[in-house]
């Protein structure tokens, strides 16, 4: 699964877009490609608490809230790639950030041939950053459901249980094949074990509370946190909020 998000105020031009990446997908990949659509600032910044990953954003900075959404999307998917869409009335010094850190550029007005080029420019960089040299930096979902590429960023924890491994996500969970101990050797060195059923992404971490053998994450997460593995994660944690 591919995810893409759009932001964009001109309806032809949404819908433009939108072609553009669901033919660019369907004749490179063989994933399904998920669509947020937005054509308002401020609604996607209202929901991107419930949006758990975009691997590429397509952003109109010429909207009121475009700049504001654009560096909100990349902090809470710090891993996405983000295309701006823009204009001469809007000065580059506001989106050519590194709080947006944007990957292309699209300046209107544009032609048909030049909005085919710059998008399958940007997609053909996606795909390097997914599945090519970059992939490292993501975990592959393999399952009934398809391929879904997550970065290891985005992830805050893997579980075991049911005879599967659960993926855990800020808003959603991926259900695999595998076993603790074998996922383990393969993860960054972010990972750690903290329970016999958990492997957490200690950048993640807000504190931990020894004394109630809990680990609370972002997101308001909580995480269990066995006696065996106290000394550890502690040590770990060294000069952090821990009890």
């Amino acid at each position: 699964m591919i995810s893409l998000m759009i932001l964009d105020g001109k309806t032809e031009e949404l819908k433009a877009l939108e072609g553009i990446f669901r033919s660019l997908v369907a004749k490179n990949s063989d994933e399904m490609l998920e669509r947020i659509l937005f054509q308002n600032g401020k609604k996607l910044m209202e929901s991107l608490g419930k949006i758990d990953l975009v691997h590429m954003a397509v952003m109109d900075v010429t909207l009121k809230d475009g700049v504001e959404a654009a560096q909100q999307v990349r902090r809470s998917q710090p891993s996405s790639e983000i295309m701006i869409v823009a204009d001469m009335s809007v000065s580059p010094m506001q989106y050519m950030t590194p709080a947006i850190r944007a990957a292309s550029l699209l300046l209107r007005p544009f032609s048909g041939e030049q909005l085919r080029t710059v998008c399958g420019d940007f997609f053909e960089n996606c795909q390097k950053e997914l599945f090519g040299e970059k992939a490292e930096r993501n975990f592959l979902v393999e399952n009934s459901d398809g391929k879904t590429m997550l970065p290891y960023s985005s992830i805050f924890y893997f579980e075991a249980r049911e005879k599967k491994i659960f993926v855990r996500t800020k808003t959603a969970e991926y259900g695999i094949y595998d076993t603790i101990d074998r996922l383990q050797q393969d993860l960054p060195e972010e990972f750690v074990r903290c329970h016999r059923g958990f492997v957490i992404n200690t950048t993640m971490i807000e504190k931990v509370k020894l004394s109630e053998n809990l680990i609370y994450m972002k997101s308001d997460i909580l995480v269990p946190l066995s006696r065996s593995y106290k000394s550890s994660i502690k040590e770990l944690l060294h000069g952090k909020d821990s009890d």
